[in-house]
């Protein structure tokens, strides 16, 4: 029946389990993530205020490092023929505990009594073990003579019980208990307990408001098919484990949390995307087509700039720029040692020289304090210092009003390498108008990204914009054949710039998510791993959030350690600029760049994009903060 729906093009809402075996889950699974469509899961205890308001505090660290989880559903109920009390009862227990962990049980122990029926298990209690010997227990009943309903999690400083068989005031109750271990012994001192506040809202009202957001909005449930073919797996192999009586291992779940989903996005716009695109094969002018100007002109009315250059990607931008304002042999050109080649990349290509200068400990943008240093540098190895190109790493705009004082002061052009940065601004002034010239990346995965390379020069300087004009198209002057100047070929595709139209569209929108996901994993990891910078309202610097970058020693580890969970990580960057074979016999400044080389041994970017939902996110922080409290408690 859920093949049917989704083959007719529906959102389905299913009941718990998702199917009776793993197999069959798999083909719906499989089915729904071709369709594009919406399932649920009904484990309507996941939306219980209680759950999530439990979940919050041990995903904040309120228990420490979780130890044991153990959940009870026992009650006089209907006996069944068709299943036990196990596939009856246990699919709420194991989503929430899921729901907690973020990942599948190493392997299921399991144990039926047969008290009514043969066959049919009226009793079983099911023990789950996880990688980091976190073990959780469910005991459930349907033999029982009285209700009860219960979840406890236990943690190293503390306990978290949650009784839906209480009223609302009296639901989620914490016990301040810390546990120590001395010798390999634990030892339990008891504190004192407290209800926690929870506002009384109908859980399934709560699961039917979420589907239908999700549906509206293109987004994936709490309990997707994913996780309700997790669950079937663990009931599944509880089942086996009951008939064997030993320990079975869960089947591994192909499904990763990629570092950027495009998918959702283009789920969103795909019927615009697909009209603008069927104009441009229906005009055929895939080079120049009229979206290229329109493009440009959406572009500069965003940024408040008045030229917008479009071309082939961001490190041609740069190019371009550097050829515009001249650039030539023996300048000399300051540029953070923290950032990705294609900022040096270019500097070389054109025969002058880079100066690596190191970045500022907070934001990881050029440190304007450390400018006269990479002067002296460009001077020592014999270049003229002409320019700085800075770098806004991660979306975090660079400190433009020091560095316009500095290189007025100095007699250097400032370029932005605003790859990373495009939607950031600074006292209302946005990304593109910040420096002389501005160049972004359209990259897929970048804030604004098209669906292969592209980039743009953006200035308000109406000469370098008629040089930038022609030098992105073979030097060309007063008609197609006649070349006036050195230049390239480095033109933007015109289906690119009916996407990246489109995209435009949203991209106000996708902002606001990008801050509100940022914040979110600032929360979730306060205390944990060292968080990127958030500026202060009172700076008016507004972060693009192009990545979410943490730093912690032992990053290595804790990125394996995500790998084996199916989440993606990736590290921006492993090696500074002046540490790469090609760039060594470059200058750097006197005292060499120790803040980037740190930074580079120690970052690492979790999966961030504006459709990154809540439940992927707590998966995530709640992997970091296991990996970190063990390591701690070790």
């Amino acid at each position: 029946m859920i093949n049917e729906a989704v083959r007719a093009g529906k959102h389905v809402y299913v009941e718990k389990p998702l199917t009776l075996s793993a197999s069959d889950a798999e083909v719906v699974a499989d089915l729904v993530a071709r369709s594009g469509k919406t399932l649920l899961v009904g484990h309507i205890l996941q939306y219980h205020p209680a759950f999530i308001a439990l979940k919050e505090l041990v995903q904040q660290g309120k228990l420490g490092r979780v130890r044991f989880i153990q959940s009870t559903r026992f009650g006089p109920g209907r006996i069944r023929q068709d299943e036990d009390a196990l596939w009856c009862l246990a699919p709420h227990d194991i989503s929430m505990i899921l729901g907690l962990t973020g990942r599948q049980p190493e392997s299921v122990r399991a144990h039926g009594s047969y008290f009514l029926r043969a066959g049919v298990a009226d009793t079983v209690n099911t023990r789950l073990t996880f990688a980091d010997n976190l073990e959780a227990e469910i005991a459930v009943s349907w033999a029982h003579p009285y209700k009860q309903r219960n979840l406890v999690v236990t943690g190293d400083e503390g306990t978290l019980v949650f009784d839906d068989d209480q009223p609302w005031d009296s639901k989620l109750r914490y016990f301040k208990n810390t546990l120590t271990w001395e010798k390999g012994h634990p030892h339990l001192k008891e504190g004192y307990s407290e209800s926690v506040f929870v506002e009384e809202r109908e859980p399934l009202l709560e699961q039917t408001k979420h589907f239908v957001e999700c549906i509206r909005k293109s987004r994936r449930p709490i309990t997707d098919v994913r996780e309700g073919l997790s669950v079937v797996n663990v009931l599944e192999a509880a089942t086996q484990a009951m008939r064997d009586q030993k320990g079975v291992p869960t089947k591994s779940l192909d499904y990763k949390i990629p570092m950027v989903d495009l998918k959702v996005q283009q789920k969103l716009i795909k019927a615009s995307l697909d009209k603008r695109i069927a104009d441009v094969l229906h005009e055929g002018k895939y080079v120049w087509g009229p979206e290229i100007r329109e493009l440009e002109q959406n572009l500069a009315s965003y940024t408040g700039c008045e030229h917008v250059i479009t071309c082939s990607s961001g490190t041609d931008a740069l190019t371009l720029a550097l050829l515009a304002i001249g650039l030539v042999p023996g300048d000399a050109v300051l540029v953070p040692a923290f950032t990705f080649v294609g900022t040096a990349e270019p500097i070389v290509l054109l025969g002058a020289t880079p100066v690596f200068v190191d970045v500022d400990p907070v934001t990881m943008c050029i440190n304007p304090d450390l400018i006269a240093k990479g002067v002296e540098a460009a001077k020592r190895a014999g270049c003229r210092p002409v320019g700085i190109i800075t770098v806004d790493l991660f979306g975090y705009p660079a400190d433009y009003t020091r560095l316009d004082s500095i290189c007025a002061d100095l007699g250097l052009w400032l370029i932005d390498d605003g790859a990373q940065s495009f939607g950031g601004s600074v006292a209302g002034r946005r990304v593109g108008t910040l420096a002389c010239m501005t160049t972004t990346s359209f990259f897929p995965a970048k804030p604004l990204g098209c669906y292969g390379d592209g980039g743009a020069v953006f200035t308000s300087d109406a000469e370098l914009a008629a040089k930038l004009r022609s030098i992105h198209q073979h030097g060309q002057g007063a008609n197609r054949y006649d070349h006036v100047r050195r230049g390239l070929n480095s033109r933007l595709d015109t289906i690119q710039a009916a996407i990246l139209l489109e995209k435009l569209e949203i991209f106000p929108e996708e902002l606001e998510q990008r801050q509100l996901i940022a914040a979110r994993y600032a929360r979730l990891l306060k205390g944990v791993v060292q968080t990127p910078h958030q500026p202060h309202p009172e700076t008016k610097i507004h972060h693009a959030w192009a990545t979410y970058t943490i730093r912690l020693e032992n990053r290595d580890a804790l990125q394996a350690h995500l790998k084996s969970l199916g989440i993606q990580s990736t590290i921006h960057y492993p090696k500074p600029v002046h540490k790469l074979a090609p760039y060594e016999e470059y200058p750097t400044i006197e005292g060499g760049c120790p803040i980037a080389e740190q930074a580079t041994s120690e970052v690492l970017s979790l999966p961030f994009h504006p459709y990154l939902d809540e439940e992927s996110q707590m998966q995530i922080c709640n992997a970091v903060r296991q990996f970190v409290v063990g390591r701690l408690t070790q």
